[in-house]
Formats: structure tokens, sequence, C-alpha cells
């Protein structure tokens, strides 16, 4: 659910990763950058340059 949030987050396209991985529940970014790119396989950033 957690990287769900995050994907829709991610697809405006300004606002910073920190402040994504913060809404939606991850407690710093190295945690919220390591889940998402397990569970997507891209990095947030990478994520959002494809979208």
């Amino acid at each position: 659910m957690r990287i769900f949030e995050a994907c829709h987050l991610l697809k405006p396209g300004n606002t910073p990763l920190t402040v994504i991985g913060f809404c939606a529940g991850f407690s710093d970014s190295a945690h919220f950058s390591r889940d998402f790119r397990a569970s997507v396989g891209l990095t947030p950033s990478e994520f959002r340059a494809v979208q």
C-alpha cells in the first residue's frame, strides 16, 4: 500500500523524494528507496523519469 501511494505521489513530478517517502509512511529516504526498488524494480528517481 505504501509503494502504491508513493507511485501515485511520484507522478506529478515536482515533490521532493524525501517528502514523498515520508508521506507514504517511510521513516527515512534510504528505507523508501530500498523498498521501492525491491517492489517496482526501479528507484523512485528512475520511476519518475519514465512517467
